[in-house]
């Protein structure tokens, strides 16, 4: 296995915790993408751990412990300041356990304590030719057990730059409409994933396939122009990725509220995506801005993901390069205290001077705003002497 354990602390943490189990007089592997990624010679961000420990049994050996899953069998330990997730075998035993999970190259289960590579489903040959493969013989059961396995084969296949196996991708297509059974809370990870992942487009392209795209997806208007900007996104947040998907959005903040609400999305996260939405599809003609509108539009808390959607859709041909060059300019040009000053008047010298509370005080306070941003007034008496009479 590639990467040595002594130079890799996360490995080294998963490597204890089995040896804990096994010290207890438990089976214990390292299991699914940790060994995966390994063999692909990348760094695993987490490890899972397969055992035949139940989850009271697992807690009972570690100070610190979360069911995760309880029904599954599933705990969260923290170990050395680090989570695992220690899993029961899904069936009787690494066989088994191997054999019921979705894909080959997930299926590998690897001992760290006889640095011993366990391969029940030919998961090492599928790495080396590139290939995504159902576990076992049928792959028809492998997603009727979980038809969110659909989608993390698109997931898979993209992010992983693999080529999906021909019984594989047929049973996939077979059954692509059972994705929608799934919960909307686990679609909207997968999707999420995908939008941060290396390859979002060649994901997108997949799921249109297989028909999935409209289903998932029925706020997408354009899907060949949110595609071409999707094949400029690499690893981006995930509020930047909504972002550059929803850039044709006619009624972006209205769409992001939809789309939050069908895919459980949290709140704060639906209504930045809409906000940066906005931003970006306003800021097709940026150069036009005044100062003290791009100073509004820099300032904004959406606008690092605007400018990353701006970025894709550049990039795609469907915007100017000139938009963006000036709107990344002004980002570095201007300082917090540029784009923040402290206000010269307020509501009370607006009621100072005759006029009543109301919805007219913002309307007044932004056109002073606007000539401290622009330069125009740089002191208090020149912006009280920009505040009009009332009106009767």
């Amino acid at each position: 296995m590639p990467t040595p354990l002594r130079d890799d602390p996360i490995a080294a943490g998963a490597r204890a915790v089995v040896a804990r189990l096994r010290g207890a007089g438990y089976q214990a592997l390292w299991a699914g993408g940790a060994v995966r990624d390994r063999l692909l010679g990348l760094a695993p961000k987490d490890y899972d751990i397969a055992t035949d420990a139940e989850p009271d049994e697992v807690a009972e050996l570690f100070d610190r412990s979360v069911p995760v899953g309880a029904q599954f069998g599933i705990t969260r330990v923290i170990h050395d300041g680090r989570e695992y997730e220690i899993a029961r075998f899904r069936a009787e035993g690494p066989r088994e356990d191997a054999l019921h999970r979705d894909f080959t190259i997930n299926g590998l289960l690897y001992d760290p304590m006889e640095d011993d590579l366990i391969d029940h489903v030919g998961g090492r040959a599928d790495i080396t030719a590139r290939r995504l493969r159902a576990c076992g013989d049928d792959p028809e059961g492998r997603f009727s057990e979980d038809w969110l396995r659909v989608l993390r084969g698109v997931r898979f296949a993209a992010q992983l730059d693999l080529e999906i196996e021909a019984g594989t991708w047929a049973a996939m297509r077979r059954h692509a409409a059972r994705v929608l059974e799934t919960s909307a809370e686990r679609r909207r990870d997968e999707l999420a994933r995908i939008l941060t992942g290396p390859a979002p487009a060649r994901a997108f392209a997949m799921l249109t396939e297989l028909g999935l795209t409209c289903a998932l997806l029925p706020e997408v208007v354009d899907l060949d122009r949110a595609t071409s900007r999707l094949a400029h996104l690499r690893g981006a947040e995930e509020g930047a990725a909504w972002a550059a998907l929803g850039f044709d959005w006619e009624a972006p903040t209205e769409t992001a509220q939809t789309l939050g609400r069908r895919l459980r999305l949290p709140t704060r996260l639906a209504r930045q995506l809409g906000a940066a939405a906005e931003l970006a599809r306003s800021a097709t003609s940026y150069t036009g801005f005044g100062v003290a509108e791009r100073k509004r539009w820099t300032r904004d808390d959406a606008a690092p993901w605007a400018r990353e959607a701006l970025r894709t859709a550049v990039a795609a041909g469907q915007v100017e390069a000139a938009q963006l060059d000036a709107a990344m300019a002004d980002a570095d040009r201007w300082t917090p205290e540029d784009l923040r000053p402290a206000a010269l008047v307020d509501g009370r010298d607006l009621a100072r001077a005759g006029h009543r509370p109301g919805p007219a005080f913002r309307v007044l306070l932004e056109a002073i705003e606007d000539a401290q941003l622009e330069g125009r007034v740089t002191d208090r008496e020149a912006a009280l002497a920009l505040i009009p009479p009332p009106t009767e």
